[in-house]
C-alpha cells in the first residue's frame, strides 16, 4: 500500500518544526559555583586557653645562726624538685608578612606546682633540729613577642621570649622535738623566659597550640628569728648545755632561687 504524498509532507514537516522549536528553545543555566572559602591569614586578635605541666628547681640554702653570737651553726643546700599542674588563658594578636607572622601574646597561669625539703643539725641546739621547708609557686604570667614563620599557610612554628613574673613563697618548721617556730616568706618578683612552639589552624577561626617555655624568677629570701636555744660555741649538746646562757636563740635564714620548665597545649579563637 502506497504512503499518501500528503501524509508524508504532513510528518516531515512536524519533525522539521518540532527540531526548530527544539534548537530556539531557550537553554537552562547551571547552578552558579559556590564562593571559594576565604583565605586564611594570621593577622588579628585572638583569646584563648590553656592546660599544662611544669618541673622545676630551686636551689635551696639554709642557714642557722645563734643569734646571740652571730655564729653560724648550720648551712645546707639542697635542689628542691618542684611540679605541678598549671593553667589559663593568653591573649594577643599577630601581623602576617608573607611567611612571617610577627606577634605579641600575654598570659596568665594559676599553678599547683609545690617541692619539700628537709634539713637535719644535730648539734645546733640541745636535741637534733629539723627545718622542713615546702616551696610553692602560686600564679605567673608572661608578656612576650612571637616571631613565626608558615610551614604551611595553615600551620606555624615560632619562637618568643620576655618578660615572666610570679608569686613565690617558701614556708615551713623549724623545731628541735620541744620547741617550734613556724615561718612564711612570698614574694612577686619578675624574671625572663624563653621558648617556641607550633599552632595550626583548627577549623575556621580556632586554632591549636603546644608551646615549652623556660622560666627564671627571683625566690624570697628572708631571716626568721626562732624559739629554739642554740647551742654556746663548744658546747657538746646533751653534755654541759645550759640553754640561754651565753648563747641565743637559732635564726633562719632561707636563700632559694628558681627556673621551671613548662609545657602547655591550649586553643585560640582569633577574630578575622
Amino acid at each position: 500500500m502506497r504512503r499518501s504524498p500528503i501524509i508524508s509532507f504532513v510528518t516531515i514537516s512536524l519533525l522539521l518544526g518540532l527540531s526548530v522549536a527544539a534548537i530556539a528553545a531557550p537553554k537552562k543555566k547551571p547552578p552558579p559555583s559556590p564562593p571559594p572559602p576565604p583565605t586564611w591569614t594570621w593577622s588579628g586578635y585572638y583569646l584563648g586557653l590553656n592546660l599544662g605541666y611544669s618541673w622545676g628547681q630551686s636551689n635551696l640554702t639554709e642557714i642557722l645562726v645563734d643569734s646571740g653570737t652571730g655564729a653560724t651553726l648550720f648551712t645546707g643546700t639542697s635542689t628542691v624538685n618542684i611540679t605541678g599542674v598549671i593553667g589559663g588563658g593568653q591573649a594577643g594578636y599577630n601581623w602576617q608578612s608573607g611567611n612571617w607572622v610577627f606577634g605579641i601574646e600575654a598570659d596568665f597561669q594559676g599553678s599547683g606546682e609545690r617541692g619539700s625539703v628537709t634539713f637535719t643539725c644535730a648539734a645546733c641546739s640541745t636535741s637534733t633540729v629539723t627545718a622542713s621547708i615546702t616551696e610553692r609557686l602560686d600564679w605567673f604570667g608572661t608578656v612576650r613577642p612571637r616571631l613565626g614563620w608558615t610551614v604551611t599557610p595553615t600551620t606555624m612554628v615560632y619562637a618568643t621570649g620576655g618578660l615572666a613574673y610570679g608569686e613565690l613563697n617558701d614556708s615551713g618548721v623549724i623545731s628541735n622535738g620541744t620547741a617550734a617556730t613556724s615561718f612564711s616568706f612570698s614574694k612577686v618578683s619578675a624574671g625572663w623566659t624563653a621558648g617556641g612552639g607550633i599552632e595550626g589552624q583548627l577549623s575556621g577561626n580556632w586554632t591549636w597550640k603546644v608551646e615549652y617555655l623556660f622560666m627564671e624568677l627571683l625566690e624570697p629570701s628572708g631571716s626568721d628569728p626562732t624559739s629554739i636555744p642554740a647551742v654556746p660555741a663548744g658546747c657538746t649538746p646533751g653534755f654541759n648545755c645550759i640553754p640561754g646562757v651565753g648563747n641565743g636563740h637559732l635564726n633562719n635564714n632561707t636563700d632559694p632561687s628558681f627556673t621551671d620548665n613548662i609545657v602547655r597545649a591550649g586553643i585560640n579563637y582569633k577574630w578575622p
